[in-house]
């Protein structure tokens, strides 16, 4: 065997362990790009939307208008589940809280804030702190994590 022939096998095992981590780069480049994409996938489906349906809006602006003009004391803590306009029932919130500000609709709550919808008092004011609700029409907001 020549010296030219003993280089050469020499090499193979490293052209081998490269090939083999080489691959090994590709599987987990390919595997954390499908975990993120699994993880966007999942978060979109489990971050809860708002109603477009402005005749749904208009209903909860009313209902919404109709427990601010029955509970004028402020703050009130809670409104009871039987207490709920149907319009705000519908939306099965897991508490309805009306003061100053206006209407709270919290349909899923998170420690700082969570999802749901605001109705204002004052006809234009946005929902505090900026950024947090998005205008989705007939005076209604809808309000997400800041």
């Amino acid at each position: 065997m020549s010296d030219e022939d003993a280089s050469r096998k020499d090499e193979e095992p490293e052209r081998g362990f490269i090939t083999l981590m080489f691959n090994a780069a590709i599987i987990l480049a390919a595997a954390v790009v499908l975990a993120i994409s699994g993880m966007m996938l999942l978060r979109s489906m489990l971050t809860p939307r708002p109603t477009r349906d402005q005749a749904k809006l208009q209903a909860i602006k009313t209902d919404a208008e109709l427990l601010m003009a029955t509970y004028q004391t402020t703050p009130y803590p809670g409104v009871p589940e039987e207490r709920q306009p149907p319009a705000i029932a519908s939306l099965k919130p897991k508490f309805v809280m009306v003061d100053r500000q206006g209407v709270d609709i919290r349909t899923v709550p998170l420690f700082g804030g969570g999802w749901g919808y605001e109705v204002p008092r004052e006809l234009g004011h946005r929902p505090q702190p900026e950024g947090r609700c998005d205008d989705v029409g007939q005076g209604v907001y809808w309000c997400h994590p800041h």
